[in-house]
């Protein structure tokens, strides 16, 4: 499904999501995507009733220790509330899990994706060559 979506993408879709429009999708990037512990790793995909997937999210511990969200969306589905609605689930999959802080960037041209990181509580933390940064923290003490 992942490679799929990439050898069809617009060029637009492929430098939102990976910043470059010339991004190629290596076996090492696929297995990276799709190879998921569930705790440092994990992606969720929203579907029509009929199975077809219209979006992905999805979450990558960092070197940091942080956990790093990303989200797709497939074009005739966005503004829809598809990103947000698959993204609060990875979220919620990652406090779950222990993560409590929780980051992600997006092109400044990416505006949808700049205002769904607002709309979700994240705040900028960063802004630099074209790329905005986003980070919330989250309280998993009970």
């Amino acid at each position: 499904m992942i490679q799929e979506a990439y050898d069809t993408a617009d060029p637009t879709d492929l430098e939102n999501r990976f910043f470059n429009a010339s991004f190629s999708m290596t076996e090492e990037r696929l297995d990276y995507l799709t190879l998921l512990d569930f705790v440092e790793r994990l992606a969720i995909v929203c579907e029509t009733v009929d199975g077809f997937p219209i979006g992905l999210a999805r979450y990558g511990m960092r070197d940091d220790g942080n956990v790093e969200i990303a989200v797709v969306v497939q074009p005739e589905w966005r503004h829809r509330g598809v990103a947000a609605l698959v993204l609060q689930d990875v979220i919620d999959a990652a406090v779950q899990n222990g993560h409590t802080t929780i980051v992600g960037e997006c092109l400044a041209t990416n505006l949808g994706a700049c205002a769904l990181m607002a709309r979700l509580g994240f705040t900028q933390t960063a802004a630099s060559d074209g790329v905005v940064a986003f980070s919330k923290t989250f309280d998993t003490e009970c």
